[in-house]
């Protein structure tokens, strides 16, 4: 599952560090688990975040 944002845009997670890329390719492939849980609840706040 990938994260989108309201932007189009996808997560890239990585050694800690994230960041939302354009492309799809770039995104990080979450679990389930991983996708509904901190990171979705991080950004899901202030943003409208989509699990995809």
């Amino acid at each position: 599952m990938y994260l989108k944002n309201q932007y189009g845009q996808f997560y890239q997670y990585s050694k800690g560090f994230g960041k939302w890329v354009e492309d799809l390719e770039e995104a990080t492939l979450f679990t389930p688990e991983e996708a509904r849980g901190t990171h979705y609840h991080k950004f899901n706040s202030n943003q409208n975040i989509e699990v995809i």
